[in-house]
């Protein structure tokens, strides 16, 4: 099994990044950083959230993508292929993710 982090993440963390940067500083914009990497890094086949009506089938991919949430403040948005899990977004929990997302449709 492999997690693969979408070309796209790269803005993604950059974003996030560059916001925690500004609100909380440099130190803790890597922290959070690393913790989002990590948590991504260990999802797997079957992972997902119960979600209390958001859309979850947002991205228009081949196979149905699911959201992670994975503190608070932050959501992957993966999809399973194989064996293999495929990170295709990250966004902040007070982001309108459903704006950003319509660009990668």
């Amino acid at each position: 099994m492999a997690v693969i982090w979408a070309p796209e993440t790269e803005g993604d963390f950059a974003r996030i990044h560059e916001y925690n940067t500004e609100e909380y500083g440099p130190s803790e914009a890597d922290r959070i950083e690393r913790f989002i990497t990590d948590c991504g890094d260990q999802l797997a086949p079957g992972a997902g959230l119960k979600w209390l009506g958001l859309p979850i089938r947002r991205f228009r991919t081949e196979h149905p993508t699911r959201p992670k949430r994975i503190s608070y403040m932050y959501n992957l948005f993966f999809r399973e292929r194989g064996a293999d899990v495929e990170i295709l977004a990250i966004y902040a929990a007070r982001e309108e993710w459903d704006v950003l997302a319509s660009s990668r449709v």
